[in-house]
């Protein structure tokens, strides 16, 4: 039942979606940038949120490979993993 229900909601994304599939070629592999977007966010959020907490400095910026540099070394070991 959870299938169909599923099936029938995805379905239904897919019908209110404005990508077309004449339009672009892999229109369902697009449809995942929004995706990819909201997790840098967060991934940048979360960053940001550890060296402020641990370091008391606040950053400004938004590369991600600066903001782990920022952290301290026993943060970036256990976030690494």
């Amino acid at each position: 039942m959870a299938d169909c229900l599923d099936a029938a909601l995805e379905k239904e994304k897919l019908e209110q979606c404005p990508i077309k599939p004449d339009l672009v070629a892999d229109w369902v592999n697009s449809q995942g940038w929004g995706y990819v977007a909201a997790t840098y966010f967060l991934v940048e959020s979360a960053l940001k949120a550890l060296v402020c907490v641990h370091a008391s400095k606040v950053c400004r910026t938004h590369s991600l490979s600066t903001l782990f540099r920022a952290l301290a070394s026993f943060d970036r070991d256990r976030t690494a993993r």
